[in-house]
Parts: structure tokens; C-alpha cells; sequence
């Protein structure tokens, strides 16, 4: 509590500091007759801090002179009948009064000036909404949407800019879905409409398109049991081919619709009396594509744990008097010896896949599929205490060697220390499988999601 107080005071004195230079510079600016350059470091100084009245009192006295001026330019441009250069001036004015008011000083336009603004802004807008309406007539999008585009922005209620603007943004993404609809491209409609629909909610028949182009686009694929070889590893208990309808449900593809062999075994009406799948009989039963595969291995390596022993020293803090009777610590070290242990476990998973449509019987997709997890531990182990072990070498435990060398440093010592804590179990060949199975059957997911019939 009292760190975070120490840091606010910090905070307070720099931002004071801070708002006292600006503060310093616009009088500097002032003297020299420089209103727009001494309200801009008056408004910085009381940014800072806003309980600096004189900065308060500075940026009130020079903003109304930069406001004059801008009034008067204002003023001038309206006179001589130039609509949009007196619209963006008295805007500019309005902006300036507002961005002054956000630090508490107020600045007031005179009425008149808003009466002269109401004209030449009503003058402006109209001839750029009868233009914007030209272009949306001639079909010129990007024209009207940037014509409407600023009308809202100068005034969002003008009209029905807002509405004319949403035509000039959608219409022609609306017609290129269309487009895409009416020529069989369906997932290119489908992502157009949902882009519509994303952005500005329903736009004319869009949500009903998106529909269609979502249906036409759907393909049903029926998923049969992968087949293993020989290399197939016995510890498999579950079947592949639900992994693979699992992830190709998590994709959540909006184009694809995933069944097993099982529901249509059930249902009787694809399969020969060999168990081959009619190919004709699926398309019958809405099945679009197969996807079948082998498992072609899954190899497991449980490493062996390989110990090593190493030297080291065990340290002790000592005391004792010196000549003049003075206590002092001094350090000695025991030559020990500790143990690291390190194992790897792995396995590997390789997979071929084949999406084949049953109607024209083409391979829509196929691949080899590889997956690979592993873990591995590397410890340290010292039955003594180990808190005062360090690294080092040592020739011989019972005499000594100008080679001995004793490893006290802060890095040897850390990474020593870490070791004596580190993990010391290894993930099971288990574990390590089901994460390579799953990871192969994602692959295989992705891969089938990917495919586009309209590329």
C-alpha cells in the first residue's frame, strides 16, 4: 500500500513538473504575440494538471483569440457564397470549442455565426446529396459512398443520407454475391450475404440467399472405419475414424455435414453383401463424398532412464577468530557426488486419408498425415542437503588436484538448483498417443475443410 502511494506522489510531481514547462513555453509565445501557439502549450499545461489555474486562465484568454480567428475566416468564406469552404470552417471552430471543453473551459459561437453555418451548410449538402443521388442513378458505388460517407459525417441525420449510404456500401456487395449464386459458386455467395448480414444486418433478400447458397454449398460426408497394417500398434483401443468425425465436427465448417459408417449400416442401404460401399445407393442417401483411410503406424519409444553421476561439493559456512581475536566466516567445501536422470518418451503417428465424391468418384482430397508427440524429464538427484550443493569437478575424492575446480557462481548454481526441482515424471506412452491420434485426426479435418470445389 504504501509502494502504491509512493508511486501516485511520483505521478503527481512529474505531471506538476510537467504542466509547469508548458506552461512556462506558452508565456513565452504569449509575450511574442503567438495566441495559436501559446493556447496549444497552455492546453498541454493544463492536460497535465488541471488544477493549474494560471494555465486555466492562459488557454481561456489566448483559445478565444484563435477562435476569432477562426470565426473570421469562417465569416469571410461565407460572405463570398463558398458553401463547402464556410461549412468545414465553422466546423474547425466547433471542433476547437469542444476540445477546449474537454479540459473545462467553455468557448461560445455566437448565434449569428450558427444561423450563417445553418445556409451555408443546408447549401452544401444539398448539392452533394443531389450528386451522391446522380451517382447511386448511374450506379457509381464507390462514388455515392464516399459523396454519402461525408454528408453523414457533417450531419448523420440529413435526410435519408444514412439510408442512401447503406445502398451505396451493400448494393454492390449484395449483386457480386448474387453473382456468385446464380454461377454455382456457393461458398463465395454464402461468404458475401454473411458479410452483409455481419455488417449491416438483412439487406434486401440476403438472409434467404445465404440460406440457399449455404444448402447448395453443403456437401454430406460419410465417414468409413479406417483400416491398420501390420505396423498398427496393439495398445489402440478406440476406433480412428470417430476421432476424425470429432474434429471435423469441431472444425464447424459451415459446409459440411459429417456421418459415420454406422448410421448408414443401420439405415441398410448403401453397402454389397462384401461390406464395399454402392456408390450409387449413397448418392441416393445424400452422401456426397467418402472419406476412408489407413492407419499406416503408430510407433511408441519409452526411453530407458540414463543416470549419470557427477562430481560436486557440498558447502559449509564456517566460522573462526582471526590474529586479532575478530570472528570471521569463511567457506569450505566436501567433495560429493549427485545423479541426473534423463528419459524421452514418443510417439509417432502416420495416417493416409482419401476424400473421393460418389458421383463422379474423383479424389476431392488426399494426403499422408503425420503426428508426433514426445516428452522428456532431466533432473538432478542428491540424497545429502541439497540445499548447499553446488557444481564443480573434482579428480579424485581423496586428494587433491590443480584440475579440481568448484562451480559457486550464481548461473551453475541456478541451474543446478533448478534440476534438483525439476520434473521427474515423463507423460505415459499413453497419453503421448491419444495426443498424436487426436493431432493426426485434426490434420486430417483441416485438411478436408480446406477443400474448396469452387478453386
Amino acid at each position: 500500500m504504501r509502494k502504491i502511494v509512493v508511486l501516485a506522489l511520483i505521478a503527481i510531481v512529474s505531471f506538476s513538473c510537467a504542466s509547469k514547462r508548458y506552461a512556462k513555453k506558452a508565456v513565452e509565445f504569449e509575450k511574442a504575440g503567438m495566441y495559436q501557439e501559446a493556447a496549444d502549450f497552455y492546453f498541454k499545461s493544463l492536460k497535465a494538471n488541471k488544477n493549474n489555474v494560471d494555465a486555466r486562465i492562459g488557454l481561456k484568454k489566448n483559445g478565444e483569440m484563435v477562435l476569432n480567428t477562426k470565426l473570421e475566416r469562417f465569416t469571410q468564406v461565407w460572405q463570398e457564397r463558398l458553401a463547402k469552404d464556410a461549412t468545414y470552417a465553422f466546423i474547425d471552430a466547433e471542433n476547437y470549442v469542444r476540445k477546449l471543453n474537454t479540459l473545462g473551459v467553455e468557448l461560445i459561437i455566437d448565434q449569428k455565426y450558427r444561423a450563417w453555418y445553418k445556409e451555408a451548410g443546408e447549401s452544401y449538402l444539398s448539392d452533394k446529396y443531389s450528386e451522391g443521388i446522380n451517382s447511386l442513378n448511374n450506379e457509381d458505388f464507390n462514388r455515392a459512398n464516399s459523396i454519402f460517407s461525408e454528408i453523414v459525417k457533417i450531419d448523420p441525420n440529413y435526410r435519408d443520407s444514412k439510408d442512401r449510404l447503406r445502398i451505396a456500401i451493400y448494393e454492390p456487395k449484395y449483386r457480386s454475391a448474387s453473382e456468385n449464386l446464380n454461377m454455382s459458386r456457393f461458398r463465395s455467395a454464402y461468404y458475401g450475404f454473411n458479410d452483409i448480414l455481419n455488417s449491416t444486418g438483412d439487406y434486401k433478400e440476403s438472409r434467404a440467399l445465404l440460406k440457399e447458397a449455404q444448402e447448395s454449398a453443403t456437401i454430406t460426408i460419410l465417414v468409413t472405419p479406417f483400416t491398420k497394417n501390420s505396423l498398427w500398434f496393439k495398445g489402440i483401443q478406440s476406433n480412428f475414424s470417430t476421432r476424425v468425425i470429432r474434429s471435423i465436427d469441431n472444425v464447424n465448417s459451415p459446409f459440411i455435414k459429417v456421418k459415420d459408417a454406422s448410421y448408414m449400416d443401420n439405415k441398410g442401404a448403401i453397402f454389397f453383401s462384401n461390406g464395399e460401399i454402392d456408390s450409387k445407393k449413397a448418392v441416393v442417401e445424400g452422401i456426397d463424398a467418402l472419406l476412408s483411410g489407413t492407419v499406416k503406424s503408430v510407433i511408441a519409444l519409452a526411453g530407458k532412464p540414463q543416470v549419470e553421476e557427477h562430481a560436486g561439493y557440498l558447502k559449509f559456512i564456517k566460522k573462526r577468530k582471526d590474529d586479532q581475536g575478530v570472528v570471521r566466516e569463511y567457506t569450505e567445501y566436501k567433495k560429493v557426488t549427485y545423479k541426473t536422470v534423463y528419459v524421452k518418451n514418443s510417439v509417432s503417428v502416420t495416417v493416409e486419408y482419401k476424400l473421393v465424391s460418389t458421383r463422379t468418384g474423383e479424389v476431392l482430397s488426399t494426403d499422408v498425415v503425420y503426428a508426433i508427440d514426445s516428452d522428456e524429464v532431466n533432473y538432478a538427484v542428491f540424497e545429502g542437503d541439497s540445499k548447499n550443493l553446488v557444481p564443480g569437478y573434482w579428480k579424485s575424492r581423496s586428494k587433491s588436484s590443480p584440475e579440481d575446480r568448484v562451480l559457486d557462481n550464481y548461473s551453475d548454481v541456478s541451474k543446478l538448483r533448478n534440476m534438483l526441482r525439476g520434473n521427474r515424471t515423463v507423460r505415459s506412452i499413453n497419453t503421448l498417443k491419444e495426443n498424436a491420434l487426436n493431432e493426426a485426426s485434426q490434420k486430417i479435418a483441416f485438411q478436408v475443410e480446406k477443400y474448396n470445389p469452387e478453386k
